[in-house]
């Protein structure tokens, strides 16, 4: 959430998504999900190149399925000017992956979410130098989009593909009239694990992403929007899925967990007061359920 020192009084420290401003209007309107960093568009093209280059010949699986996750987001200051936000979330995730033994490993994922959780902060007077604990829900609205390029290595029943990829995230939140987004892209590297037995297979995959080209993007504070660069961090990913396999279907639990930590934020100064995005922490854990169909 958004820290503001010597701001003037009753400035709502939330910490909430946010999006351009109309100064003639006074309002927020969303960015539009197509301004990703140019770089991941030149990556996704050429993974389309590569794609088309390859033999279809190859296993693939397309999945789509409803997702939930219980989200814990806390500040790193210390109280009383710390916030929080926890809650569950409900979403949906939908891929793509190719497979084959001893050949290119190729994946794409969307991943969406939507949904309230509980904030716990405080709002600063520092007119009167008052600080007051404040409770209440934000609304929060989540989209990841990822793509893989790696090399799927087997050994009878078990695959291991270890891959590149690159990703871009998009977080809103907000609370009133005040709202905060955050935006960046990703360079992310891990390995794909599968043991299969004729109706069953069983999987471990284990990501590292290094967030890039981070931002914040404030409104509600001032009549114009305060865009701040975020600290870009190491965040890790693992997942368990197990599968059930019945040709050309497959029905999988992937349960997960995420730690995201995003890093502070320049310092700006106005000639309303300093701001600043503080350090935080995000810790997810989840399960979706993914229906799929090979092919």
């Amino acid at each position: 959430m958004n820290e503001l020192l010597k701001a003037q009084s009753h400035s709502f420290r939330s910490g909430l998504a946010e999006l351009p401003i109309d100064l003639r209007q006074g309002t927020c309107h969303p960015l539009l999900v197509g301004e990703s960093p140019s770089f991941m568009k030149e990556f996704f093209k050429r993974l389309s190149i590569l794609l088309f280059a390859f033999p279809l010949f190859a296993e693939q699986k397309i999945y789509i399925g409803p997702d939930v996750f219980y989200r814990y987001y806390e500040e790193k200051i210390p109280e009383p000017r710390k916030s929080k936000e926890i809650g569950w979330l409900p979403g949906f995730q939908a891929g793509w992956d190719l497979y084959r033994s001893f050949f290119p490993y190729l994946g794409a994922d969307l991943r969406f979410a939507e949904g309230k959780t509980r904030f716990i902060g405080t709002s600063e007077n520092t007119f009167f130098r008052t600080v007051r604990n404040v409770e209440s829900h934000s609304d929060n609205t989540l989209l990841n989009f990822e793509g893989r390029l790696g090399y799927t290595l087997n050994w009878g029943k078990i695959s291991l593909s270890p891959f590149f990829g690159m990703g871009f995230q998009r977080w809103m939140r907000g609370l009133g009239n005040y709202t905060e987004l955050y935006t960046w892209g990703y360079l992310a590297e891990g390995v794909r694990l599968r043991c299969s037995t004729t109706s069953w297979m069983f999987g471990l995959n284990l990501k590292a992403m290094q967030m890039k080209m981070s931002e914040i993007q404030i409104c509600g504070v001032y009549s114009w929007p305060v865009v701040l660069t975020l600290g870009n961090e190491w965040q890790l990913e693992t997942e368990a899925p197990i599968s059930w396999l019945k040709n050309p279907y497959e029905i999988s639990l992937v349960p997960y967990f995420r730690y995201l930590p995003i890093g502070q934020s320049n310092t700006q100064t106005t000639s309303r007061g300093t701001i600043f995005e503080p350090a935080s922490n995000t810790y997810v854990a989840g399960a979706r359920l993914e229906f799929a169909y090979r092919f």
